[in-house]
C-alpha cells in the first residue's frame, strides 16, 4: 500500500498559543518591559498582554510592528508567521 500524506489542519488555538509565547520570549530575550515595547508598537500594556496570551485579532502589519520593535529576524518572522496564519484560519 503506498504511503500517502495527508495534510493536517493545525489548531489554531495551538497556533495563537505559540505565537502569543514566540513573542513574549522574544521580548524576555531582549530584555525589554512591557511599558517599554507596548507604546512603540502602537499598543497599551494590556493589548500586548493579550497578544503575548495568545489573542491574534489583530492584522498581520500590527505583528509586523512588534517583531519589528522586538528586533525580530527573518527566521522568527517566518515563525510568527506560521503561528499567526495557522491561529487566524477558517
Amino acid at each position: 500500500m503506498p504511503h500517502t500524506v495527508s495534510h493536517v489542519r493545525p489548531d489554531p488555538q495551538l497556533c495563537a498559543q505559540h505565537f502569543g509565547n514566540l513573542i513574549r520570549s522574544a521580548r524576555f530575550l531582549r530584555g525589554r518591559p512591557l511599558e517599554e515595547v507596548a507604546p512603540l508598537a502602537a499598543l497599551t500594556v494590556e493589548e500586548w498582554l493579550a497578544i503575548e496570551d495568545g489573542d491574534v485579532s489583530y492584522v498581520w502589519e500590527q505583528m509586523l510592528l512588534i517583531g519589528n520593535v522586538l528586533h525580530c529576524g527573518p527566521i522568527w518572522m517566518g515563525y510568527l508567521l506560521e503561528f499567526y496564519k495557522g491561529a487566524t484560519q477558517q
